[in-house]
């Protein structure tokens, strides 16, 4: 049986040959910060630290100063990286994702609304090369919204 989620899939069981039974490795949060050139690694869980210089170095660095406290092979450390961003980025971040979420809202909206349209429009008995051009569209380009939209006229 191996362990559950586990990415190295570690068994609990012995394995044929008589080796003994491996645990699933534990989960150690690693709390990157950024600090003038260098980004800092914070294990609280464990009261230690590092440092590296790319952030993309945090996991292996994390895993490996984990390991080495601990005096474990690496392979039985598991980490989930949180990364600290500055305030000023992380508050950007957090109003650019509000206001993506109330764009898709008001797109699916306008979408909606011209589907509402251009139903209105052929209900109205205009054909679809009409509809085409009062909208100001040639009747492929009509044709292509239609299939994209599924608005079908």
């Amino acid at each position: 049986m191996s362990c559950a989620g586990s990415p190295s899939g570690l068994s609990l069981f012995p394995a044929a040959g008589g080796e003994s039974p491996m645990s699933c490795p534990k989960v150690y949060g690693v709390v990157a910060k950024r600090e003038g050139s260098w980004w800092v690694l914070a294990i609280d869980s464990l009261g230690i630290a590092g440092q590296v210089r790319h952030l993309d170095e945090g996991e292996s660095v994390g895993r490996d100063l984990i390991a080495a406290f601990l005096d474990v092979p690496g392979e039985q450390v598991s980490v989930e990286l949180e990364v600290i961003l500055p305030e000023e980025a992380a508050t950007a971040l957090a109003e650019a994702t509000r206001e993506e979420e109330i764009a898709r809202t008001a797109f699916a909206a306008a979408v909606a609304k011209r589907r509402s349209a251009l139903a209105a429009l052929r209900r109205a008995g205009m054909s679809q090369s009409e509809v085409a051009r009062a909208l100001g569209l040639t009747p492929q380009g009509l044709s292509q919204f239609v299939k994209e939209d599924g608005a079908g006229l």
